[in-house]
């Protein structure tokens, strides 16, 4: 069965509904379509949603920037500008905003360092994340091994 085509006036109520940001499902419900079909023709006509938000203001700008810089939660500067967290975020680094410093309750920085056993010796040691899984005694020992292998093939050619 071949899909039935839009008429000129259903194509009307998409781009006037989907412009006032109608929900897809009312506007399919309407047409009796889907809700995806409806976008799609949405799209297909060239139609543009608004923003859920305005854009952000000067003075939110350098709100979310200064706030920012000075360690303030996002939580609470997302609360001051009437935004979602994320959008807070996304803004705050979008500006240039410099990357946060993980801090423990107390104010102290969030230290990496964690101890972990080595997978070479067995032995405990402070790693610096999860990407350090051997020691530097071993971590040594390793790059003296490949360069006396480095050293003995260069020495073959």
């Amino acid at each position: 069965m071949k899909p039935r085509k839009y008429t000129p006036a259903e194509e009307s109520l998409i781009l006037r509904m989907g412009a006032a940001r109608a929900p897809w499902e009312e506007i399919g419900r309407r047409l009796g379509r889907t809700p995806g079909n409806v976008r799609a023709k949405f799209t297909a006509l060239g139609g543009v949603r608004p923003r859920a938000t305005p854009n952000y203001s000067e003075s939110d700008d350098r709100l979310i920037l200064e706030q920012g810089a000075a360690g303030r939660s996002f939580d609470k500067i997302a609360e001051a500008v009437g935004r979602t967290r994320g959008a807070v975020i996304t803004r705050h680094y979008s500006l240039g905003g410099k990357p946060r410093v993980q801090r423990h309750a107390g104010g102290r920085k969030k230290s990496k360092t964690k101890i972990r056993v080595c997978l070479r010796c067995d032995r405990n040691f402070p790693s610096r994340g999860i990407f350090n899984r051997i020691c530097p005694n071993c971590s040594e020992a390793n790059s003296r091994v490949v360069m006396e292998i480095h050293d003995s093939v260069a020495g073959t050619v």
